[in-house]
């Protein structure tokens, strides 16, 4: 009983006293995926430059630009300046002419002068004119008329002729003929006589004339003149008028004068027809340009105290089927500073021909007074050119130093389009240039087992040419190593293909391509493409229609059109096979710790898990990077070993890739380490051996990794 009461009292006690409750622990092992990495061919080499091919192999193809010629490189129309200079000498004075007139009444009443009012001459013609009867008359003279008195002072005053034509005509109307006619005109200051010529014989009705030359002679205003006549008279009756007469015309003309003091007539003084010459290489040769800017200046200077009108006119320069036509006056010079006149003339839209006069004087003869057609021609612009003077009725003084100057220019003309022969012009493209086919790669040695690059030439230019490699040097600046272009490829000339002339600027010319290449059978450039240059040094040459004839004049088709161009690019095509040592490949992820308690782990292991295609064993170390992704540790001190995939002996491809299984032990700070990680990096050395055996990459070549945490984790529920 007693025991009984004890036992209650004891499960009362503990009843009453209030326990924490209980609850169960255990420790566990778990699996945890935490990054992925997955490393491929374009983690070396950009997207944009590798190409698949049918077999899924893959080629490296890169294009980069090397130079270029535009229009002004090839051919330009230079500033070009012509001057022509007219002095006095090619103004001319109107020819002057004075007629003296001699009638039979003159004639009678000469020999009533000489022999009385009975003479027989003076009684025979006036019984004729008288009664009208037809009379013979006998033979007469030699009749002197009187000093005859040519006053000029409403001409000039004073000229000095350094040349000029002095001409007689005789013209008789009389209806006897005249004999032993002698004329003498000379000056009235001096008497110096100035022509004294004679006519044997000059029938009625009918006209002779003689010619002298004066030569460096001053004249006057006054002239005098005389004239002796004589005849052999009339065997058969004749009808006599006393009107009847014979004229002496007397003409000074083709005057080139030194100075004068001189009414001078309104006159073209200048009408010049003559080629422009363009001053461009002696091989070159413009038949036709189009203008798309440009101006054309005119500077005019004229010491006459006369305004000078001046045209000047491009027949070869049309627009809208009109030639160039500029008019200026030329204000008169006040006699001590020359006048000036300017003008600019836009030369845009003008279409223009170079081949000189030879087309104008087909059709309208003889133009610049070279007593020939002449010939077609290039480099040369038909210019015409013309000045006149309006008539003031005042007295000039004009001397030998008096001129007019034409100053034509034509300045920054860029033409739209040129066609002819261009010539046997070189151009050298000399550069360096940044290369990035490969870059940022990590190797200690690299070596491509083939290289193809081609030097490509788009020509949108129409000329014939050659193109030679000078030279081509690889540099890589960051290890300090350069290749030089070696090789049959150096001697050889690469023939552009002319484009087609669509004959219009609103359709783009159509540029041919050329491609000429540079591989491993002509040139080392496996070589230079090995080195991973990051910069090329260049040298191209360019010459234009090598090997070819001379054309005649006006019959070549090269052309240029404005902002078309000969570009020069180097295309590189390597097919991804090498021997490597040390090439690195690496790949940034960002780990997946969200399914992590890292509070809960009592120690663990990271196992990297790996399927390797590329036929390469690599040595693979992971990193550890901070939010600035600054590397702060690594997940291992020693790299882990990827084996590579195995080679099919019949496909000669890796057809199944290689796992391998790697664990990787950490410690409790080590581990930390791992969990503040924002990212890691997968950094993979490949070294292919052996080092001699190029290794073919195809497409599908991967490795990929996957970071599994082995953790033992503590579990309270």
């Amino acid at each position: 009983m007693k025991n009984t009461i004890f036992f209650f009292i004891i499960l009362f006690f503990l009843s009453s006293c209030k326990k924490e409750e209980l609850k169960p622990s255990w420790d566990t092992d778990m699996l945890l995926p935490l990054a992925f990495s997955n490393i491929d061919i374009h983690h070396l080499i950009a997207d944009s430059i590798c190409q698949v091919n049918a077999d899924s192999s893959i080629s490296l193809v890169y294009q980069t630009d090397l130079a270029s010629l535009i229009l002004d490189t090839i051919v330009k129309i230079p500033d070009t300046s012509y001057q022509y200079t007219v002095s006095l000498n090619k103004i001319a004075l109107n020819p002057y002419s004075f007629n003296y007139r001699v009638s039979m009444g003159d004639i009678a009443n000469k020999d009533k002068e000489d022999n009385g009012p009975s003479s027989t001459i003076y009684t025979t013609i006036m019984t004729a004119h008288n009664t009208g009867q037809p009379t013979a008359i006998q033979s007469f003279g030699p009749y002197h008329f009187d000093t005859i008195e040519i006053n000029t002072g409403n001409y000039f005053k004073y000229i000095y002729i350094r040349q000029a034509t002095l001409e007689i005509t005789i013209n008789n109307q009389l209806p006897v003929p005249l004999s032993n006619i002698q004329f003498e005109l000379k000056k009235q200051s001096t008497q110096e006589v100035l022509i004294n010529d004679g006519f044997t014989l000059i029938a009625p009705q009918t006209q002779q004339t003689r010619t002298a030359t004066l030569s460096n002679i001053v004249l006057d205003s006054l002239l005098m003149a005389s004239i002796t006549v004589s005849s052999p008279g009339s065997s058969i009756p004749i009808t006599i008028d006393t009107s009847q007469s014979t004229t002496a015309t007397i003409t000074i003309k083709d005057l080139q004068i030194d100075s004068a003091v001189a009414r001078f007539p309104s006159q073209e003084i200048l009408k010049y027809n003559q080629n422009l010459i363009l001053n461009i290489p002696d091989s070159v040769q413009i038949t036709e340009a189009w203008i798309k800017q440009g101006n054309l200046k005119l500077d005019f200077y004229n010491t006459i105290k006369q305004n000078i009108h001046i045209n000047f006119s491009l027949p070869a320069a049309q627009k809208n089927g009109q030639p160039f036509t500029m008019n200026v006056t030329i204000p008169a010079s006040d006699g001590i500073h020359l006048s000036h006149s300017s003008a600019v003339a836009d030369f845009t839209g003008y279409e223009v021909k170079f081949r000189g006069l030879h087309e104008f004087e087909v059709v309208q003869g003889d133009l610049n007074n070279n007593n020939q057609i002449d010939v077609d021609t290039v480099n040369a612009l038909y210019y015409n050119l013309r000045a006149s003077i309006d008539s003031t009725g005042e007295f000039i003084t004009l001397t030998k130093n008096d001129s007019i100057t034409a100053i034509c220019k034509f300045e920054h003309v860029v033409p739209d389009y040129i066609k002819g022969f261009f010539g046997y012009k070189e151009v050298t493209f000399d550069s360096i240039i940044a290369y990035n086919f490969i870059k940022n790669l990590q190797v200690q040695n690299l070596h491509f087992q083939q290289a193809n690059f081609s030097l490509s030439i788009e020509n949108q230019i129409g000329t014939n040419a050659h193109a030679y490699i000078q030279q081509l040097r690889a540099k890589n600046t960051q290890n300090n190593s350069d290749v030089l272009l070696q090789g049959t490829v150096l001697q050889m000339p690469f023939m552009l293909i002319k484009p087609t002339n669509p004959m219009t600027t609103n359709v783009d010319v159509v540029p041919a391509t050329s491609s000429f290449s540079v591989n491993s059978q002509n040139s080392n450039i496996q070589d230079l493409i090995s080195i991973l240059p990051n910069q090329l040094a260049y040298s191209f040459r360019i010459k234009m229609n090598e090997g070819q004839s001379l054309p005649s004049p006006a019959t070549a088709n090269d052309f240029v059109y404005y902002g078309d161009q000969l570009k020069l690019k180097l295309n590189a095509e390597v097919p991804l096979s090498f021997y490597a040592e040390n090439l690195v490949l690496c790949d940034t992820v960002i780990p997946n710790f969200s399914s992590v308690k890292i509070d809960q782990i009592n120690y663990g292991n990271i196992v990297l898990q790996s399927n390797n295609y590329f036929p390469i064993d690599m040595n693979v170390t992971i990193y550890m990077l901070n939010e600035n992704k600054e590397l702060y540790d690594s997940l291992h001190t020693t790299p882990i070993n990827i084996h590579a995939g195995t080679i099919s002996p019949t496909t000669h491809k890796v057809n199944v890739p290689r796992a391998d299984k790697n664990t990787i032990p950490l410690s409790n700070l080590k581990l930390q380490h791992f969990f503040n990680a924002k990212y890691l990096v997968f950094k993979a050395n490949f070294n292919t051996k052996p080092i001699s055996s190029h290794i073919k990459i195809y497409d599908y070549y991967t490795v990929n990794f996957k970071l599994i945490g082995d953790f033992n984790y503590h579990i309270q529920k």
